[in-house]
């Protein structure tokens, strides 16, 4: 168990990956913090951080079934770390495969670095990062606006959003990522520039309680075949402060839609008046009333515009039915306009 300012996180040595990632500052409808792991199919589906070596299906088995040792070795913090923290976890076995998976946690982030090395002897053996179904938060996945789980593969800041009804006709994406992973209405798992990679897209169900008629749960699995050991996960909350905080390419995994430039500096304008007022409703009203002090000028021309064209609407209109007897030629229409303009300036 590692506890930060923002998460709590518990790897177990049972494969070395990952149980539990529970979100401090965020809470479900029954006042528990909410949980990213999908806990509900972790005896059918691979949690978070397995590994997957090509066509090996003995040596995926190993290592993700199997016990690793952990260094340095200890059960839990019983606090907030205060810097980086990293956890070594080694496996091998007699038939000379060797593994190891280093996971390091910062104190104030949503973000988890992982690297993860395979061997047989002196053999590297390709490895996928299978993170599983995603995301736990279950019930931000229902009502007529809410957006269920999805894939998420980002290239020069154009987002793509596979969905499952799409991943019968295409499932893996191939490409050097700014950010590839899953996302729903407001979190999301996200490999952050892993390099030239390969991700693949899975569609995973949670069927509802027999009885219930509640509709089952949609989600969406993926693993990556990233193109570099290092690679650092968000795991968090679709939040643009701390998106932009990590990376700025990852704000844009918040779907505005066509309206992105003009809701994203209006956010980031909300987000500052909140910052002195603590609270999002009275932020609103204020950022509000700022923004038309600042049109007042504008509105004020135009309206002032306006009612002197409403003054000389009769006098405008005998002129122009003067001219609306003669032949509608350049010489005749230029002294129109140009009475027009005369009257308009003298009122």
């Amino acid at each position: 168990r590692i506890e930060t300012r923002d998460v709590v996180a518990v790897v177990t040595n049972r494969g070395a990956r990952l149980k539990s990632w529970q979100l401090k500052h965020y809470h479900d409808p029954s006042g528990k913090p909410v949980e990213l792991v999908v806990t509900a199919l972790a005896a059918t589906h691979p949690l978070p951080f397995s590994l997957r070596t090509g066509d090996d299906a003995a040596a995926t088995r190993s290592l993700n079934t199997a016990l690793w040792a952990v260094s340095p070795e200890f059960g839990s913090t019983t606090a907030p770390i205060t810097s980086p923290t990293t956890l070594t976890f080694e496996y091998r076995d007699t038939t000379g495969l060797q593994a190891q998976k280093v996971y390091t946690f910062q104190p104030a982030s949503y973000v988890v670095g992982f690297r993860a090395t395979v061997t047989r002897g002196e053999q590297a053996l390709p490895t996928v990062i299978d993170w599983g179904p995603a995301l736990g938060d279950g019930d931000t996945g229902t009502g007529r606006t809410a957006v269920v789980a999805r894939g998420l593969v980002a290239l020069a800041n154009d987002v793509e959003r596979p969905a499952a009804a799409g991943l019968a006709e295409k499932s893996t994406y191939e490409g050097d990522f700014q950010y590839a992973g899953v996302d729903d209405h407001y979190f999301m798992t996200a490999a952050i520039a892993p390099g030239p990679s390969t991700v693949t897209f899975q569609a995973a169900t949670i069927p509802p309680p027999a009885g219930s008629e509640t509709p089952a749960t949609q989600l969406m699995a993926y693993a990556i075949d990233p193109g570099k050991d290092d690679v650092r996960f968000y795991v968090g909350p679709k939040d643009f402060d701390e998106l932009a905080l990590v990376d700025q390419s990852l704000v844009y995994a918040i779907d505005f839609g066509m309206f992105r430039t003009i809701v994203t500096p209006l956010l980031r304008s909300l987000k500052q008046v909140n910052s002195y007022i603590g609270n999002y409703g009275w932020s609103i009203i204020v950022l509000t009333i700022l923004i038309n002090a600042i049109m007042f000028p504008l509105r004020h021309k135009s309206v002032v515009s306006m009612r002197k064209m409403q003054e000389i609407q009769p006098e405008a209109k005998a002129i122009q039915d003067r001219y609306a007897k003669l032949k509608a030629t350049d010489p005749a229409k230029q002294k129109m306009n140009q009475e027009l303009m005369g009257l308009y300036n003298e009122r």
